[in-house]
């Protein structure tokens, strides 16, 4: 989040932080309490509901999907 640039979406008095952008990042932590079966699909629904308008969010975004969500991921929820 910091070396990624996001700070300023969960900072709360900055302009960019927002219910949204709040939500995207909670929602974010809070897929491994969810049931494995609907984890893509809900991941799917945060990314387009909450994403904020920022090429840093789009990488952290790429970032779970590519190591928590995705059936060949480098952490996958099946195991």
């Amino acid at each position: 989040i910091q070396t990624g640039g996001l700070t300023s979406y969960l900072k709360v008095g900055d302009s960019k932080c927002t219910e949204s952008s709040i939500n995207w990042f909670r929602d974010a932590t809070g897929l491994e309490l969810i049931p494995l079966y609907i984890v893509g699909e809900t991941w799917a629904n945060i990314m387009l509901e909450y994403t904020p308008d920022d090429q840093a969010a789009t990488t952290f975004n790429d970032y779970i999907t590519d190591t928590y969500v995705d059936g060949d991921a480098i952490f996958p929820s099946f195991i």
